[in-house]
């Protein structure tokens, strides 16, 4: 009985300390999940956090974009990324600008020339009815206005070096900076004068101007003064400042093309040239002139120095007070007509569309034994047409 009781109780024994290790493994157990419990709920929180930021920045780029979009509406921002409109700015920078601005040499001048283009150039209503939207042209589009003058220039300077070096080919006159100074404030007073007038008029200013623009058909029919662009006839043609440059573009370059030429000249012959530059020019390099620097790089403002610049204002200002005289009406006339009677062109013939008529005319007058009689008088052309302001076929508004 007394070993039944011992071992009842060694067995109950047992079975507390298991229970008791059960019991404690349970409460490990719980521990556990309770910290899982935690950590999970800690990650979650943390991922909604996560989730609200992203939400809200979703959100906040959703609202950008729909102010941008009504933004670009209001403003003018279908302006950017344009390549039709930029390529429409650089061509008329080429030809509007180009008689008016012929350096840039700060951004307010940047922005200042995009601004007078837009002025004067032809451009969709869409891109310039607003201010917002031509300040937007203005700031995506002025660098390229710089580049396109930077580049016409250079063409100018160019073309301008290959017909003098031409002339020095042909044996031909080439007019001295004293020659194209006269030219310029037109102190025409000689034969001598007005001969070298007429080759500052058909050699140099299409080379300033524009061979397409200052051409036979424009250049024997109307005076320099006189000339306005035909695709904006409020403009002149021909500008102070176009005449300005050409003459600073040959003060600047002529000294190196002559060396150039003689050069050229003395290889073509089988003569070494003589090396008669100082230590100075040869660092220069070949292509310096006297107000222009090549050793300091591409220069995105023109590489002009001030001098140069200097020399530009008073020879444009040489040329404003030279319009301004009365006796320069009459020297153009001369020349114009000095050009008419070279290519046999009637005094009052208005046009190289009337000139080729009247060729026609007079070959049609020989055939018939008339050669020696003049041609008949334009007929008048009488306008009978007249609309009332207040017709009944006005389009209304």
């Amino acid at each position: 009985m007394v070993v039944l009781e011992i071992l009842t109780k060694t067995t109950q024994q047992r079975r507390l300390i298991r229970f008791s290790g059960s019991n404690e493994r349970l409460e490990q157990d719980v521990a556990n999940l309770q910290s899982k419990h935690t950590k999970l709920l800690e990650r979650l929180e943390s991922i909604q956090e996560e989730h609200e930021h992203e939400r809200a920045d979703l959100e906040a780029k959703l609202a950008k974009a729909i102010a941008d979009k009504q933004k670009s509406r209001m403003s003018g921002n279908i302006i950017k990324k344009n390549n039709a409109l930029k390529k429409k700015i650089i061509e008329q920078s080429k030809g509007f600008l180009w008689g008016m601005v012929k350096f840039i040499q700060s951004t307010e001048e940047e922005e200042g020339a995009c601004k007078l283009l837009l002025k004067m150039g032809h451009f969709e209503k869409k891109f310039v009815d607003t201010k917002q939207k031509r300040m937007d042209v203005v700031e995506t589009y002025k660098k390229f206005c710089k580049k396109a003058i930077f580049l016409r220039r250079n063409y100018a300077t160019a073309e301008t070096k290959k017909m003098i070096m031409r002339r020095y080919q042909n044996n031909e006159e080439v007019l001295s900076l004293d020659d194209l100074i006269m030219c310029l404030k037109r102190n025409i007073v000689t034969e001598e004068d007005m001969k070298k007038f007429i080759v500052y008029w058909i050699e140099y200013l299409p080379k300033f101007v524009g061979s397409m623009e200052w051409s036979e058909k424009v250049r024997n029919y109307v005076t320099i003064c006189r000339a306005m662009r035909k695709d904006n006839p409020i403009l002149p043609l021909i500008t102070p400042d176009d005449e300005a440059f050409g003459v600073l573009c040959v003060h600047n370059g002529m000294a190196r093309w002559e060396k150039e030429y003689k050069k050229l000249k003395a290889e073509a012959n089988g003569v070494e040239a003589v090396e008669n530059d100082d230590e100075d020019d040869k660092k220069r390099g070949q292509y310096d002139g006297i107000f222009t620097k090549t050793t300091q790089g591409q220069n995105w403002w023109g590489g002009w120095i001030p001098e140069g610049l200097e020399k530009f204002i008073e020879y444009r200002a040489m040329n404003v007070l030279a319009r301004k005289q009365t006796n320069t009406d009459k020297v153009e006339k001369d020349c114009l007509y000095n050009l008419r009677m070279k290519n046999g062109i009637e005094e009052n013939c208005e046009s190289a569309t009337e000139h080729l008529k009247n060729k026609e005319a007079k070959k049609r007058m020989k055939k018939r034994g008339l050669e020696n009689e003049a041609l008949p008088p334009k007929k008048k052309v009488v306008h009978t047409l007249i609309y009332s302001s207040n017709s009944s076929d006005e389009d209304e508004e």
